[in-house]
């Protein structure tokens, strides 16, 4: 990756570990010495770190390109259902050094979904679009993001517990406003996070018909090249 600004390549100028004497000043701001300060996971673009309305982060130390962004696991149900699915998916690491650093340094673990096909019903045309509409939901260290840098809570993996928190929810748009899809996390052990994915469909006030067709679950990861891959393990199914 090469990032320049007026003729000055600030790869190398600001790599992570540089001594501030290497200095680069913008209106009296001397962007070495700041940047040197700064902790790992705000070396990462997308993390930021603002001064004066610069996200220094994202402007010093490249893009999101140097991630591998992977696709860790699909789930997808073809049967008709109503009421209510979900299922659980643990993240585990080899250890808490490994967990920690995969976060530091930028890493999220991404839950999207969607409905295809089935019977030309309005409450599946509901389903689609509330799964379009709710897109990647990412887990990151400090924060929750929708499709990279929106937060969506201020729960990330740094405040997750033994009991399960949400992270996210997309609601169905009137009449459908009793259909749900929920995002929730907690630790399992030191080195575990539990993802669980729930897809709810109350009925007030509208036709009960069943959501069919395929609705499908994915589980992606976005990591820095640098640092240990967890494992992925499905428990119980849609």
């Amino acid at each position: 990756m090469t990032y320049r600004a007026n003729g000055v390549l600030f790869d190398n100028l600001f790599e992570a570990g540089t001594s501030g004497t290497i200095n680069y000043s913008e209106t009296g701001t001397n962007f070495s010495n700041i940047y040197r300060g700064l902790e790992k996971d705000q070396r990462i673009p997308d993390i930021g770190y603002r001064n004066n309305g610069t996200d220094l982060a994202r402007l010093l130390k490249g893009n999101i390109s140097q991630y591998a962004n992977t696709l860790e696991l699909t789930t997808s149900r073809t049967t008709a259902w109503n009421g209510g699915i979900f299922y659980d998916v643990d993240v585990s690491f080899p250890s808490t050094t490994a967990i920690n650093n995969f976060f530091i340094f930028g890493g999220r673990i991404i839950m999207s979904a969607s409905r295809t096909g089935g019977s030309s019903t309005a409450k599946n045309a509901e389903w689609t679009s509330l799964l379009n509409d709710a897109g990647n939901i990412e887990l990151a260290r400090s924060a929750t993001y929708k499709n990279t840098e929106t937060q969506v809570s201020g729960i990330g993996y740094l405040d997750l517990t033994g009991s399960y928190q949400l992270l996210y929810t997309e609601t169905g748009s009137s009449p459908y406003t009793t259909a749900l899809y929920r995002i929730y996390a907690y630790m399992l052990t030191t080195t575990t996070v539990r993802i669980r994915v729930r897809f709810d469909d109350g009925a007030s006030g509208v036709i009960d018909e069943n959501i069919d067709g395929t609705i499908t679950s994915f589980i992606n990861e976005r990591r820095h090249p640098t640092q240990t891959a967890p494992s992925y393990s499905r428990v119980g199914g849609l």
